[in-house]
């Protein structure tokens, strides 16, 4: 059984590829840091209304906390600075 050049020299080649896009992906498995880990959540206290038509949650933005009100019927946010 003969082996051509062509197909071993792709295989070398995909494989040396594989190998230098893994050793490029490690970074993105790095852990956060302490700051990242530690920061508080840009969302919180969400609320939906019991018909289901408003959804509500605090946001924080800019260092101002943002009180947003998310109606599903008219499909539109309405926003009050606190």
């Amino acid at each position: 059984m003969r082996i051509s050049l062509f197909r071993v020299l792709t295989h070398r080649v995909i494989g040396a590829l594989i190998v230098v896009v893994s050793l490029f992906s490690f970074n993105a498995l790095a852990l956060p840091t302490i700051e990242e880990y530690g920061a508080r959540a840009s969302t919180s206290h969400v609320a939906i209304s019991p018909s289901g038509h408003l959804i509500a949650y605090r946001k924080e933005a800019d260092n101002k906390t943002v009180l947003v009100i998310y109606s599903r019927q008219a499909k539109k946010c309405y926003r009050r600075w606190m």
